[in-house]
């Protein structure tokens, strides 16, 4: 398996664009559409979306797992760099375990 990171949600490979197709099947704040909706009127100023993707190593690069988060590089020693879940408090899915 391999980790990429990815700074924009409209320029994922397709295997990314059929991961979140299935994920937002199953509940909505997990598709494309409500992750690109939140990226478009919900950061805050110098943040910025970073997908976190893990592939697979065997020459598909097939998407296994998504992770959406949000960033913001450092600003030097006062203001450290950060990353956060690309999420508010009206992302309410629960997962069953």
């Amino acid at each position: 398996m391999v980790v990429k990171k990815y700074r924009d949600l409209n320029g994922l490979p397709d295997s990314y664009l059929q991961l979140f197709q299935q994920a937002g099947q199953e509940w909505y704040d997990n598709s494309l559409t409500w992750f690109q909706n939140f990226a478009q009127t919900a950061l805050d100023e110098g943040e910025q979306v970073c997908i976190y993707g893990v592939e697979s190593d065997n020459g598909s690069h097939e998407a296994l797992a998504a992770l959406a988060t949000r960033c913001r590089s450092s600003k030097g020693i006062l203001r450290p760099a950060w990353l956060s879940s690309l999420s508010n408090f009206y992302t309410i899915t629960l997962h069953r375990w």
